[in-house]
């Protein structure tokens, strides 16, 4: 079988450090969502309607169990978050985290597009999200998504340890300027 490696980038014509800025882009991505997304939930839940809650819950079983396709339980949730944030700064910031939280698709061999336990457990952390803000419990809605998006973060960060990706990524650039 073959299996992707930083010394294929040249083969393919890939510059590695394109695909070291893009991996470092995504866990940047990861980073700020799961350290930011609780407070992201707790202003989205008063404005999500019962309507809203039903619509995402039956993308989520569609997605799911008729047209499946990776990752798209977290995905669903962030847009319902960023569609009900009510702030226009901060809705732009999440777009744009949005965005790249769709760049983990083109990095060779990092996800796993079948339902495996992995993709099953960050599925039902979402879910049970949607369910408890159904049930009228705001801040279990906001705890629960910043827990499904921090097991995103770092189950994404072990995978590129085991494939050798995170050191480069990390040196792609210096992050710690955001930080400051």
């Amino acid at each position: 079988m073959w299996r992707w490696t930083w010394r294929t980038c040249s083969a393919f014509r890939f510059p590695p450090h394109l695909i070291a800025n893009q991996v470092r882009r995504y866990l940047d991505s990861l980073e700020l969502l799961a350290l930011t997304i609780e407070g992201a939930a707790a202003c989205a839940a008063p404005r999500i309607s019962q309507e809203a809650l039903q619509a995402v819950r039956e993308d989520i079983r569609r997605l799911w169990n008729e047209d499946y396709l990776y990752g798209h339980t977290p995905a669903l949730l962030l847009d319902l978050i960023i569609k009900h944030a009510g702030m226009d700064a901060l809705n732009g910031v999440y777009a744009l985290l949005r965005r790249n939280f769709r760049i983990g698709r083109s990095i060779p061999v990092l996800l796993d597009t079948r339902k495996t336990a992995v993709n099953r457990s960050i599925h039902g952390q979402c879910v049970e999200a949607v369910e408890l803000l159904a049930g009228g419990d705001r801040a279990a809605f906001a705890r629960q998504a910043a827990a499904a998006f921090q097991s995103i973060h770092h189950l994404v960060i072990e995978s590129c340890r085991r494939l050798g990706y995170y050191e480069a990524a990390m040196g792609a650039y210096d992050g710690s300027a955001l930080r400051k």
